[in-house]
């Protein structure tokens, strides 16, 4: 069944209190890439999800944006994007003939035509109800001057019209209807036997011609008044007698016929047909002959499915693009089922029932990344998943620390990496939680467990020194959270979890500025240097704000301590900072352990910081890090996925895997904008490089539907005295006093 333009509901239920869980909708991709799949990320509803069965034959959607789904083995399911209703034959309140439903198609009164392998049944969307065996439909039907087997329906369609077209056995029938829903006239036509046991058909025109084909002849059906009747299209369209053609779409000028040998474009400007089919020596040839479905994208975009994945119709040369027609173990395949049996195309969205994976949704990719992971089975690639810093040299050259992987020099491609770890003698520990670089060439590698390493940046085997505590061998430094070299007093700051310390690269001293101090400086993590001189470091026990050019003799600077939350002075708490960031205005950024970020914002006035928490659109108030891309958008990595903030108007777009991300699970300060103004995150599960992202229109405005109603913890169907429908289709409820819940 043809699904165009249509979307999920929103979804909602109502218990004692309501609860509505939103479905949102994704974007179109308005930057495409080179294949099909790399615009789309795929979700898989299967039993796993609630679908009552994995075989699926057809999909429609309803006028409420309902899914529902004919499952071979499973009856009907209407989905509502969380959660299943289902029709079958052992079901009381919503009884069909059989589980083995094969076709789905909606009249104009919301009602579902559906047929079985046991015939017709008609289901009540507003009521989700079936309608009773002899409903007057039913009779009209069976008892008319051309009677229709109710029994032996294979087929139900409609058309542009609000005509329902039916087949059964060699009868053709047209129903039409009256303003109140009921039978205004059927018509039918007998046609020879028919060679294949379904015949499809399809208004792909919206004229009232439909197209069908007889004995792999081509046909219109025209209703003439008093009859109606098959006429040929064209001579040229005769194809083989045994021929199973299972549908047709208009494409342009051009009409596509897809059957079981291939599929065939008509243009009827000319006359003229051609045929495509599989060649095993051609990958742009079909995956497949036998076609399943056909389907045209909101890109117009045209797609046939076949038991071999899909195939994506290249007008410019005429060939196609095979997507899923690789095993499923495959580690790049896209479906979880590569048997396709139908398609429905819901706006940006495609829909895809498969023969054992249920239903796979594809969504635009909202963001395009890149991600550089540990292959086992590659020596070169990331030594570890687990990205703990990433560093970028005066080079270009960029260094990623994982957590027991070691460091890792990654080459210009960004697919192959060198390796140095404490096995080789590069590093005293594995875990590289911090890195930065002096202006001598030496590479400052930050462990957690086994101190600073000073390594040569151009030779990185070449160990030159190792740090793990002061000169007086006061408090170890082994575990490092931050680095950052200070070019004013040419000295490395170290950030630890015991403290804050600086090494003067001129005398090689290493001394603790903050000893002694009550507020101290415990569990480092964002450090940044400022264009006026400061370094901002995030800590704990809130952010130090330190005076880069007032070195005092003993080695002290002048500083001071925010140690409450930084947009309220009279709160006793202090933010704990994660992450500091300086974007290209010059205005400091910092990300917090549970309160969102803050930007430090300067005028006239003094200095102010606003707070951006999941009250204003972030997906999580842990930040990990913080970037700008070139755009001036603010990139934020949680422990829940990727926020972009516009920081002109202080408005989010968030990202997921639902998006495109493959892993939102960040690692603290584990970011860095590189020299060409590419992104890195660090993740759980390797590095993300963000290659691009689409400009998401204005969200459209989505109805909301109630999808269930208890009263006093009872489950409320339609016809009761509290609703005449059901919930989702009603207008009005009618609750007694004493229905407390």
């Amino acid at each position: 069944m043809k699904l165009h333009h249509f979307c999920i509901p929103y979804r909602a239920t109502l218990v004692f209190a309501v609860a509505v869980i939103a479905i949102l909708a994704t974007s179109a991709a308005n930057n495409k890439s080179q294949g099909f799949a790399d615009d789309y990320n795929s979700r898989y509803i299967t039993i796993h999800e609630g679908l009552p069965h994995n075989f699926v034959d057809d999909i429609y959607r309803d006028n409420n944006g309902f899914i529902w789904v004919a499952l071979n083995g499973g009856g009907v399911a209407r989905y509502d994007g969380n959660d299943f209703v289902t029709f079958g034959p052992s079901s009381s309140l919503r009884k069909i003939k059989s589980n083995f439903a094969q076709t789905l198609s909606g009249d104009r009164f919301n009602r579902l035509w559906t047929v079985t392998d046991r015939g017709l049944d008609i289901i009540d969307m507003e009521k989700l109800s079936s309608l009773a065996e002899d409903d007057p439909i039913f009779a009209k039907l069976e008892q008319g001057d051309s009677p229709v087997d109710i029994s032996k329906i294979d087929f139900a369609t409609s058309d542009k019209n609000g005509n329902m077209w039916l087949h059964a056995d060699t009868i053709i029938a047209k129903v039409s209807f009256n303003d109140d829903g009921s039978v205004n006239r059927i018509a039918t036509l007998t046609h020879e036997p028919l060679n294949v046991s379904v015949l499809k058909i399809r208004d792909i025109e919206g004229n009232g011609v439909l197209w069908t084909s007889i004995n792999g002849k081509i046909m219109n059906i025209e209703d003439q008044g008093a009859s109606i009747v098959l006429k040929p299209v064209a001579d040229c369209l005769q194809l083989d007698p045994h021929t199973y053609v299972s549908d047709f779409i208009a494409k342009g000028d051009n009409v596509w016929i897809s059957t079981d040998i291939g599929l065939y474009r008509y243009d009827p400007s000319t006359n003229m047909v051609k045929r495509y089919a599989y060649d095993p020596a051609d990958p742009h040839s079909l995956s497949q002959n036998f076609i399943t479905d056909l389907d045209i994208t909101s890109d117009k975009r045209l797609i046939a499915t076949t038991l071999r994945g899909i195939n994506i119709y290249n007008p410019i040369n005429d060939n196609f693009e095979r997507v899923g027609d690789m095993p499923q173990s495959d580690p790049k395949a896209v479906f979880n089922n590569n048997f396709i049996n139908c398609i429905g195309v819901d706006s940006d969205r495609i829909w895809f029932g498969t023969e054992g994976g249920g239903l796979n949704k594809f969504v635009p990719r909202n963001i395009y990344i890149t991600d550089i992971f540990h292959d086992p089975n590659r020596a070169s690639s990331l030594s570890d998943n687990p990205v703990n810093s990433i560093y970028e040299d005066v080079d270009g050259t960029v260094w990623i620390g994982t957590v027991e992987g070691g460091l890792n020099r990654a080459h210009r491609d960004m697919k192959t990496f060198d390796h140095f770890t404490a096995e080789n003698g590069s590093i005293t520990h594995n875990s590289v939680s911090a890195i930065t670089a002096d202006r001598d060439g030496r590479l400052w590698v930050g462990t957690w467990g086994g101190g600073l390493n000073v390594i040569d940046r151009k030779n990185p085997l070449h160990h030159i020194e190792t740090i793990n505590s002061t000169d007086d061998g006061h408090l170890p430094i082994g575990y490092i959270g931050a680095l950052a070299y200070d070019s004013i007093n040419n000295g490395i700051w170290i950030g630890s979890n015991l403290g804050l310390y600086f090494r003067d690269l001129k005398t090689g001293r290493i001394t603790e500025p903050f000893k002694g101090a009550a507020d101290g400086v415990p569990g480092t993590l964002g450090i940044a240097i400022d264009k006026k001189g400061h370094l901002w470091v995030g800590s704990l026990n809130g952010v130090y704000d330190i005076v880069l050019n007032e070195r005092k003799p003993d080695g002290t600077f002048t500083y001071r301590h925010i140690n409450h939350k930084l947009n309220d002075p009279n709160s006793k708490a202090c933010d704990k900072i994660s992450s500091i960031y300086m974007s290209a205005d010059g205005s400091m950024w910092f990300g917090t352990n549970g309160n969102g970020i803050y930007r430090r914002v300067t005028d006239e006035n003094g200095e102010k910081f606003v707070n951006y928490t999941t009250d204003e659109g972030m997906p999580s108030d842990i930040v990990n890090g913080i970037l700008e891309d070139n755009d001036g958008y603010m990139w934020i990595s949680t422990a829940n996925g990727l926020a972009r903030l516009n920081p002109g108007d202080g408005s989010f777009i968030n990202y997921d895997r639902t998006d495109g991300l493959t892993n939102d699970q960040f690692y603290w300060n584990a970011t860095c904008r590189l020299s060409d103004g590419r992104l890195l995150f660090g993740t759980v599960d390797g590095l993300i490089k963000l290659d691009g992202v689409v400009k998401k229109p204005k969200e459209p405005h989505y109805p909301v539907y109630f999808t269930s109603l208890s009263v006093a913890n009872e489950p409320v169907y339609a016809g009761s005295k509290i609703t005449p429908l059901d919930i989702s289709s009603t207008k009005h409820i009618t609750i007694h006093e004493r229905d407390k819940s």
